[in-house]
């Protein structure tokens, strides 16, 4: 979390706005469920790892917990760009994630949050 912090600190300080996206996986359950937590942590892993390859370094991905993640933008200047970001957060978890020679499928929801400074 102290990357989230930061990277908020940084958007109070340059007064720019930011956009708060609020990650949770679809369909997650099953697979502890199934393949147990140690498969489902490498699934969170790689999310998260797809996660960052998604936005800018300036930008900051955290775990909040379970399978919810948020993501913070910094300098976004309409909420059309952060629902950009959403959709590409749900295209990236519907990709199938290879673990352990499982071939396993989840989703996404996304809400987005445009802050006002």
């Amino acid at each position: 979390m102290w990357q989230l912090e930061n990277a908020l600190e940084r958007a109070r300080r340059a007064e720019t706005q930011a956009a708060l996206l609020v990650v949770d996986l679809d369909c997650f359950k099953p697979v502890n469920d199934t393949h147990g937590h140690p498969v489902g942590d490498e699934v969170l892993k790689a999310f998260a790892q797809r996660l960052r390859g998604l936005v800018r370094p300036t930008d900051a991905v955290s775990r909040l917990g379970g399978d919810e993640f948020v993501v913070l933008l910094l300098g976004v200047r309409a909420l059309a760009n952060a629902e950009a970001v959403a959709a590409k957060v749900i295209e990236s978890a519907q990709m199938p994630f290879q673990v352990g020679g499982l071939n396993l499928s989840v989703g996404a929801s996304v809400g987005a949050e445009l802050t006002a400074h």
